[in-house]
């Protein structure tokens, strides 16, 4: 299972990339496997990633609002 962890650890990195650089679609494609991953190996640090990253940010300040 250890390369399932460290699969899952590294999707979760690619999905915070992608979302960073604005590419939300390859970033949800990320997120479903890693989760998939985190839960076969039972790997709740990842699964807390995932949960992270999936939640909506506040607005940071100097930000516009359209």
């Amino acid at each position: 299972m250890e390369l399932g962890r460290a699969e899952a650890g590294l999707r979760t990195d690619l999905a915070l990339a992608y979302s960073a650089h604005g590419d939300l679609a390859q970033a949800r494609r990320q997120v479903q496997r890693a989760a998939e991953l985190s839960k076969r190996s039972g790997s709740v640090r990842q699964r807390a990633r995932l949960a992270r990253l999936l939640e909506p940010r506040a607005r940071s300040e100097g930000e516009d609002v359209e």
